[in-house]
């Protein structure tokens, strides 16, 4: 059962937009009980209909996007510092790379979600939670190999 104040909640992040973008939720705004569901159900747990479910996963991937994106800057600067150890440039490239490829993956992984839904109503949200997903996935292999856990 969804935490009282969790509506509250979320129209306070709601309100704390910057630039057009909703801060995320972070799980000590979600309540226990659906801080590992999925993010769908994270937050359709918090809004009070479709439009801000929407609202909310479009908030919660770009703070997960953002944070892929700061881990994968951990990553470069690692590839940057053994490129110039061994004076080879083949890390960074090979990071980029990989992640160029991770990003097509995800947007033809997600988009399985909409077809298996044949247009129904909520597929956008489906889409969204895959993408959010796998951000999170991905933002912990490259803390993985920020830090050299290979």
């Amino acid at each position: 059962m969804p935490h009282a104040s969790a509506p509250r909640l979320w129209r306070f992040a709601r309100r704390l937009a910057l630039g057009g973008i909703m801060l995320a939720l972070t799980a000590s705004l979600v309540p226990g009980s659906v801080a590992h569901a999925s993010p769908v159900s994270e937050c359709q747990a918090v809004a009070a209909n479709q439009v801000e479910v929407t609202q909310c996963l479009q908030a919660v991937l770009a703070a997960a996007d953002g944070a892929m994106g700061a881990a994968l800057q951990r990553v470069l600067q690692r590839a940057d510092e053994i490129d110039a150890v061994t004076g080879r440039p083949v890390a960074r490239p090979a990071v980029e790379q990989a992640q160029v490829e991770w990003q097509a993956f995800r947007e033809r992984n997600c988009a399985v979600r909409a077809a298996l839904t044949a247009g129904a109503s909520g597929s956008g949200q489906f889409q969204l939670g895959c993408s959010i997903t796998m951000a999170r996935d991905r933002e912990s292999e490259l803390n993985e190999l920020a830090a050299g856990v290979f």
